[in-house]
C-alpha cells in the first residue's frame, strides 16, 4: 500500500477516500431498503424476542429458508445485511490502512513538514484544534 500511497500521492489518495465514502454510503443506502421491505418483521421480532416459536418463525422469515429442500436456497435479508456490513468493514479498513501508507511515505520522503505539522498539533490547546481525530505517531 505504501507503492500505492507513493504513485497516487496526497490528492490521489483523497480522491480515493472520497470514492470509499461514496461506496460506504451506497451500501447503508442498501441496508437501509433492506430494513424499510422488512420492517414489521423486525418490529415484531423486538417485541416478541422472549417467545421461542415465535422468534422460530421470524427466523425462517428473515433467514430466506426455504421449506422445499429441492429449490435452490436464496440468500435471505439476514445474509444480505451481513455481507453489506462485511463490505463496509473491508472498505473502511482500506481506508485506514491506505491512510497509514500514506503517513508513512510522508515521513520517508518529507520528514522536515510532517515534523512541522506534528509540532504545531502539539502546540495547540484541545479547543483550537480544528481536526480532534488526526493522529501523529511519536
Amino acid at each position: 500500500l505504501r507503492a500505492l500511497a507513493q504513485l497516487l500521492g496526497p490528492y490521489g489518495v483523497k480522491y480515493m477516500s472520497e470514492r470509499l465514502v461514496w461506496h460506504v454510503a451506497s451500501q447503508i443506502t442498501e441496508l437501509n431498503k433492506i430494513v424499510n421491505e422488512h420492517r414489521d418483521a423486525l418490529r415484531l421480532a423486538r417485541s416478541c424476542f422472549d417467545k421461542p416459536d415465535k422468534m422460530r418463525e421470524l427466523l425462517l422469515q428473515l433467514s430466506g429458508d426455504v421449506k422445499d429442500k429441492k429449490q435452490i436456497a436464496v440468500s435471505g435479508p439476514m445474509e444480505s445485511v451481513l455481507q453489506r456490513v462485511t463490505i463496509i468493514g473491508e472498505i473502511l479498513s482500506f481506508h485506514s490502512l491506505l491512510h497509514a501508507a500514506l503517513h508513512d511515505v510522508l515521513e520517508r520522503r518529507l520528514p522536515f513538514l510532517v515534523s512541522i505539522v506534528k509540532d504545531l498539533y502539539d502546540s495547540t490547546d484541545e479547543h483550537n484544534r480544528l481536526v480532534k481525530s488526526f493522529k501523529i505517531d511519536s
